[in-house]
């Protein structure tokens, strides 16, 4: 299933400059920018289903974070890979740190806190 057909962010490419970012580590870098757009939306659907009492949509909503935090990780694996700059190195600590990811628990992501990554713009730094 592709869970991005559901709600996608309107993020503006011209506000993203990429600079020296390789192009793999780029792709990698705005996917997980995406999801983190993403989780915090269905966050927000969640606590406003929560408020309202729509158990169905509420059930919903918590399964698209469940999903997207997953991909999250999947995609910060990826992010790591190619990360082979100490500028994409930086980046890749600084989202390990700020997001409470833990890559080696089993279950590391899925407590993962994104909303710092909730950014409209970027110019070589969160």
């Amino acid at each position: 299933m592709d869970l991005s057909r559901k709600w996608t962010p309107a993020l503006s490419k011209e506000a993203f400059v990429r600079g020296d970012l390789s192009e793999e580590f780029w792709r990698h870098f705005m996917a997980i920018i995406k999801v983190a757009h993403q989780v915090n939306h269905w966050i927000e659907e969640e606590r406003s289903n929560r408020r309202n009492k729509f158990e169905q949509e509420r059930a919903e909503a918590e399964q698209e974070i469940f999903n997207h935090r997953h991909i999250f990780a999947m995609e910060f694996k990826e992010l790591f890979e190619s990360a082979t700059t100490q500028q994409e190195h930086d980046l890749v600590k600084e989202i390990l740190q700020r997001s409470l990811f833990k890559p080696f628990h089993a279950a590391g992501w899925e407590n993962v806190q994104l909303d710092f990554l909730r950014i409209e713009k970027f110019e070589g730094r969160i």
